[in-house]
């Protein structure tokens, strides 16, 4: 698989690409139709997940690039600009398409942490309808209580709930905050020292109300 490959290149999802191949050898072996239908699916859904990562490191390298642009770009000003805080306000098609590759990036991820859980779900042959979004498998009714994500065996419950506190959590809020709440673009700016770079500013705190941003 192309996709899988490139991430594999790049040392990973080396783990995951190999949980993916056992998924379909579980499913070839069954000659029902609908059966094995039922025993694809995890492999279809894990088939997903390395597309959106491929897209995921893809866009991380488009950010690098686009950032290059945005330095060449400015190039062209640098000798009629006077800077006097080391930063300036600087938009060219280049930022634009800056801040579309984050907002990508934020979206992206977004979906992967929603598509983890229940593929694992379906992998453990977990009984019941589980939950179709990451935070659901850790909440009810706003209160950690772990309801669904106790069906997993303890290492899996370890690591997801350390990843919600240390960056999942987080992450998912700037997502918002980027679909809901305000642009980008207004706080993005573009350093002259100590290092030529385009530089986006996002809240301290996601949790805070817009009117309490600090940067």
């Amino acid at each position: 698989m192309y996709d899988a490959n490139i991430l594999n290149s790049k040392k990973l999802f080396l783990k995951f690409n190999n949980f993916r191949y056992s998924l379909l050898l579980l499913g070839s072996k069954v000659e029902n139709v609908k059966k094995n239908y039922e025993l694809r699916l995890p492999f279809e859904k894990a088939t997903e997940i390395i597309h959106r990562a491929c897209f995921l490191l893809e866009i991380i390298q488009e950010i690098e690039k686009i950032n290059s642009s945005i330095v060449t770009h400015f190039q062209y000003f640098k000798s009629k600009v006077q800077v006097k805080n080391n930063w300036i306000v600087f938009t060219s098609p280049s930022v634009r398409q800056y801040i579309w590759q984050i907002a990508l990036f934020l979206n992206t991820m977004y979906l992967l942490q929603d598509r983890v859980l229940p593929l694992f779900g379906l992998a453990l042959k977990l009984k019941g309808k589980l939950p179709n979004t990451f935070p659901n498998f850790i909440y009810r009714n706003r209160k950690m209580e772990n309801e669904f994500l106790k069906e997993f065996p303890e290492s899996i419950q370890t690591e997801v709930i350390n990843y919600w506190n240390n960056n999942g959590r987080k992450l998912r809020k700037y997502r918002n905050i980027d679909q809901h709440v305000f642009d980008f673009m207004k706080r993005s700016f573009f350093f002259v020292k100590p290092k030529e770079r385009i530089v986006v500013y996002l809240p301290d705190n996601p949790n805070a109300k817009p009117k309490n941003y600090k940067y």
